[in-house]
């Protein structure tokens, strides 16, 4: 239940910023945001605002977040 943010109308949500999907919301990811940033009309993983730009608005929601460690069993080990 840490792993979840609310959001309007009493619905939760998962926190921006775990662009690959792992369970962590680290350097990778911050990595993943670099390689596509500028990207726009395209909704990508490092798209944390889902407005299909990816802009410093992704990575605002990203720093945010940045550290977080999300429920193991959304986390999988390489």
């Amino acid at each position: 239940e840490n792993a979840l943010e609310p959001v309007s109308n009493g619905s939760y949500a998962l926190p921006a910023g775990d662009f690959n999907g792992d369970g962590y919301i680290l350097v990778d990811d911050f990595n993943l945001y670099r390689q596509h940033s500028s990207s726009i009309n395209t909704y990508l993983g490092s798209d944390a605002n889902m407005d299909r730009a990816i802009t410093v608005a992704d990575f605002n929601l990203f720093q945010n977040n940045s550290g977080r460690i999300g429920h193991s069993w959304i986390r999988y080990e390489n």
